[in-house]
């Protein structure tokens, strides 16, 4: 009976001291128990076709929902039109300088009403150049740096109506320059942690672009992220 006993604890114990190791063993800044997931973007062999922003947060929004995972990026040159956004527990994953994510060309056009604090559209002169899914910034004399700057992301065109997903920060007012361009972050990581961004090339396309303002960069991350760029082009 005694020797029964000390054979149930002796595997009682080895349990434990593994069990830690199954539950929660890291490997690098990637969780094991997210490292399975693995989605590929890219040409016709990926898991999500097409080289576009969409593509890949189709496939970051995918890992999203089963708590995390890898999002492979095949060799290309991606059209990021608007920001690609990381959630916790992400690996976004390029294949070296042959992955590149290349900003869309430049566009601007300016209010023909105020658009007010806490508001979610802009009636503005063109929208020629916007699409559903762009990223953009709005501002104006008064309100042209650091956090005065809105960001947001397009949802709808309706006229020369644009719908947003975030609500304005400040009262921009037409008659003092009011504009909305479609600068933005090519990669966002916002309160987010346990995310890798490795081996891809981020491509400002710097010619046909303005500064980047609201205090974003091509990439923009938060504290407390750790980020590996195997290069990064302005």
């Amino acid at each position: 009976m005694k020797t029964d006993l000390i054979k149930i604890l002796t595997l009682i114990f080895a349990w434990i001291s593994i069990y830690p190791a199954l539950n929660c063993q890291n490997i690098g800044l990637v969780d094991v128990r997210r490292a399975e997931l693995v989605l590929t973007v890219g040409g016709p062999g990926a898991d999500i076709q097409g080289f576009t922003s969409k593509a890949i947060q189709v496939a970051l929004d995918a890992v999203k929902a089963r708590g995390g995972g890898t999002v492979k990026l095949n060799p290309g040159t991606f059209d990021i039109i608007g920001p690609i956004r990381l959630s916790d527990n992400t690996s976004l994953i390029g294949s070296g300088t042959k992955t590149i994510l290349r900003k869309c060309d430049g566009f601007k056009t300016s209010f023909i009403i105020d658009a007010d604090w806490g508001m979610q559209k802009a009636v503005v002169k063109d929208v020629s150049g916007f699409k559903i899914g762009m990223g953009i910034q709005l501002f104006d004399d008064e309100h042209k740096s650091g956090w005065d700057v809105t960001t947001a992301i397009i949802t709808d065109i309706e006229d020369n109506t644009i719908y947003f997903d975030n609500r304005t920060v400040n009262d921009y007012i037409a008659s003092l320059n009011g504009t909305v361009s479609n600068s933005f972050s090519i990669i966002e990581a916002v309160d987010v942690e346990n995310v890798k961004i490795a081996d891809l090339v981020v491509e400002g396309n710097k010619a046909t672009n303005e500064y980047i303002n609201g205090c974003r960069e091509e990439v923009f991350i938060s504290i407390n992220q750790k980020i590996a760029l195997l290069r990064m082009l302005r």
